[in-house]
């Protein structure tokens, strides 16, 4: 029996290698590891394409991830976005608790990754501002696909320049603006057009920021219910958002529970791949955000979702735009 089934699937594995009008490629699960120091990166070499699932730690820690940015090829992604965006956990047996990070690789690539294409440069994968004294390693869950012969010659050989557009995630901190300088809280940013009150029951956090390249709009790390104000304001004179309190409900979209997106093209949700009403934010001198919450931190995460393009030419890979 075991005999005929291995005859039966290289069979068709001999028919899909001479069917040119056949697509015949095998899709398999992997885990490779982020190795703690020294090495602190993972070097993709072996695959045709991959696209990457998700991240496996010890739930207790997922924590010293928290402040660390994603190193993927030439983007970087902040971690804590991936945490907050969508993190499970689980047991297996009698081991300690595990979260996996999911890693939404559409979102951010929209393509699997050709390694095979990269014969003088490599893909890697490695977290910025990782500590040398991070004594655990970091399980990368992804699928490999091995294509059959006339595919794996096509990418590899050929010579065109091939391009796809590809997102990171930036993030900011807003500081916690307070009117009562004896509370001892950070007093280093002050929104234009914030009049103290003797009796505030919001929250206002702002900051003055510097993305780059061409974003689809805001991110939030808050729930849109805390959500009471929202304000972007261009070079001190145009708004691309002021949002009070209805509009933040009519137009925020919760992403994940403490995740809500606001987008430049109010007609596109979060997964959009439509650029259309984005903003090109290197034109831009000086960008002000101002956000007011119904809870109270000392400072408050945004993140800015940026397009770029992926470039693959000649055996090199690179991005179009350099941050």
């Amino acid at each position: 029996m075991e005999t005929e089934l291995g005859n039966s699937i290289q069979l068709l594995m001999i028919k899909g290698a001479q069917d040119h009008n056949t697509k015949q490629q095998i899709v398999t699960p992997n885990i490779l590891k982020i190795p703690k120091s020294p090495e602190q990166h993972l070097c993709f070499k072996s695959y045709d394409l991959i696209k990457i699932k998700g991240f496996i730690v010890l739930a207790k820690e997922l924590s010293k991830l928290a402040n660390l940015l994603l190193h993927a090829g030439h983007l970087t992604i902040a971690f804590s976005f991936l945490i907050e965006k969508n993190t499970k956990t689980y047991t297996t047996g009698k081991t300690e608790d595990k979260c996996f990070i999911e890693f939404p690789h559409d979102y951010f690539f929209n393509h699997a990754i050709p390694i095979i294409k990269m014969q003088y440069n490599d893909f890697i994968l490695e977290l910025v501002n990782d500590s040398p004294r991070r004594d655990f390693d970091i399980n990368v869950v992804l699928d490999t696909f091995i294509l059959d012969v006339n595919e794996r010659k096509q990418l590899s050989y050929e010579t065109s320049e091939v391009n796809y557009n590809v997102r990171n995630i930036q993030k900011f901190e807003l500081y916690y603006y307070n009117p009562n300088p004896q509370d001892n809280a950070p007093q280093d940013y002050a929104p234009q057009d914030y009049a103290p009150q003797d009796y505030d029951p919001y929250f206002t956090y702002t900051a003055f920021i510097k993305p780059k390249l061409i974003n689809q709009g805001l991110i939030v790390n808050a729930s849109k219910n805390d959500i009471i104000s929202i304000k972007i304001q261009l070079n001190k004179t145009f708004f691309a958002l002021d949002y009070n309190s209805d509009l933040v409900r009519v137009y925020g979209e919760e992403i994940a529970n403490n995740l809500t997106y606001f987008g430049f093209n109010v007609c596109e949700k979060f997964e959009s791949q439509n650029l259309v009403g984005s903003l090109n934010f290197s034109r831009v001198d000086i960008v002000e955000v101002t956000v007011v919450l119904a809870k109270n931190s000392y400072t408050l995460d945004i993140y800015l979702p940026a397009w770029n393009v992926f470039t693959y030419n000649q055996g090199l890979f690179g991005i179009r735009w350099c941050p």
